[in-house]
């Protein structure tokens, strides 16, 4: 059986044995290889953003400024705000990129993993980049984080890379040509 997604999240699904070749505008998808959109135990459609066709070489990056100066960069999608709701749905792997909300004003928006697959971490932000918060989110758990201060951005990825890293609370993040702000570092 073969799933094919096209970037529009139109679905077809076809019993026959199909060469996979490589089309621009088309994701193959196979029984013989779990894709990151399909729970492994069933075939299970999730919505995902338009975001997760990039390849991560083609993402912006953000750089995170330790307190001892140390610079450290991380590739991101950065979806719509129309996409928010879904943010990292129907993934199990982020093969080395995270994900970037920004907000127009301050928020205590909740964030919640329902339909991710894989466990992450996520630091909420304030306005000048300083990190105010990291928390852990569990795959597929309806449990609300909410954070404990006004945010504008927060960035997810996968669980534990902020401590692997020694990034923690306090620590600044510079988006870069993203967005027009621009942090001091």
């Amino acid at each position: 059986m073969a799933v094919v997604l096209d970037r529009s999240q139109k679905i077809s699904v076809s019993e026959e044995n199909i060469n996979i070749t490589q089309l621009p505008a088309l994701e193959f998808v196979t029984a013989t290889k779990v894709p990151d959109v399909i729970s492994s135990s069933s075939v299970n459609l999730y919505k995902v953003t338009s975001t997760y066709s990039i390849p991560t070489s083609e993402l912006p990056t953000i750089e995170f400024y330790k307190k001892n100066g140390e610079r450290i960069s991380l590739r991101v999608e950065v979806p719509g705000r129309e996409e928010y709701s879904i943010g990292l749905s129907g993934r199990n792997a982020l093969e080395g990129r995270g994900m970037l909300f920004k907000f127009p004003d301050l928020v205590l928006q909740p964030f919640w993993m329902k339909d991710t697959f894989v466990e992450l971490s996520i630091a909420f932000i304030d306005a000048n980049g300083k990190i105010l918060q990291i928390e852990q989110m569990q795959p597929k758990s309806e449990k609300l984080i909410v954070p404990t201060a006004l945010y504008k951005y927060a960035v997810e990825v996968p669980v534990h890379w902020y401590a692997d890293r020694g990034i923690a609370v306090g620590d600044k993040v510079y988006l870069g040509p993203i967005f027009s702000e621009n942090f001091t570092q």
